[in-house]
């Protein structure tokens, strides 16, 4: 789902960074967003990644984001933000079975070695 060019990786699957972009949007105030609701809001936003809920939700479903990542109740301090990358990210949503074709491609498109090329050429 984001493809770092620096590194020239895919960083993650789409639900998984879209949690942590949840995560990091309501941080610190945990207590704001249940995980009922951050379940539906992160479902919504995740179009490229198998979405399901598992587990007994009786007792959890309703509570706060803060009971699992944080300390409920508590106000953070300044030391206590989360920092955020100044990297730029390319997001193309990318199906997982598509992930390596996608990587080979992008692979050959940089590659300025001709052997290089056409071995990630017979590969694709």
């Amino acid at each position: 789902c984001i493809w770092d060019d620096e590194m020239d990786v895919y960083l993650g699957e789409c639900w998984s960074l879209n949690w942590r972009n949840n995560t990091e949007q309501i941080f610190p105030n945990l207590e704001t967003e249940t995980v009922e609701q951050q379940f539906e809001i992160v479902k919504k936003m995740t179009n490229e990644s198998h979405v399901s809920i598992y587990g007994d939700l009786t007792y959890i479903y309703k509570d706060p984001i803060s009971v699992f990542l944080g300390n409920p109740g508590k106000k953070a301090v300044a030391s206590e933000q989360l920092a955020v990358s100044a990297r730029a990210y390319s997001y193309k949503p990318t199906a997982t079975p598509d992930v390596m074709m996608e990587y080979l491609k992008r692979k050959r498109e940089k590659s300025n070695d001709k052997e290089k090329a056409e071995r990630l050429d017979q590969e694709i």
